[in-house]
């Protein structure tokens, strides 16, 4: 449900341009304004994920432990939390599992 009110001014140019958009989209020009915020911050995420994968790729790792080796390397360096963590969860291989 749409609640919330946006006040834009706009030159006349920009108001024929999003006139444009929304007729060859066949929407309103309201749904028109909401859809491009949707896909702009879609583009935003997508950028903001890429850059974040391309960080990581920087790093220079040998020796990548398994997820076992891992989760005790952590325990040992860290001291484990009154909670253990697997970072493998035989039932749902895509979850992580807390055991208390």
């Amino acid at each position: 449900m749409i609640n919330e009110r946006l006040d834009i001014r706009l030159d006349s140019e920009r108001r024929r341009r999003l006139a444009v958009i929304a007729a060859s989209q066949d929407v309103s020009v309201s749904q028109a304004v909401r859809l491009m915020i949707d896909r702009a911050y879609e583009q935003s995420s997508q950028a903001d994920r890429l850059r974040a994968a391309q960080e990581l790729a920087q790093f220079e790792i040998d020796d990548v432990p398994d997820p076992a080796a891992l989760g005790l390397l952590l325990d040992e360096t860290y001291a484990a939390s009154p909670l253990s963590y697997s970072p493998i969860d035989t039932h749902h291989s895509s979850r992580a599992t807390c055991y208390t």
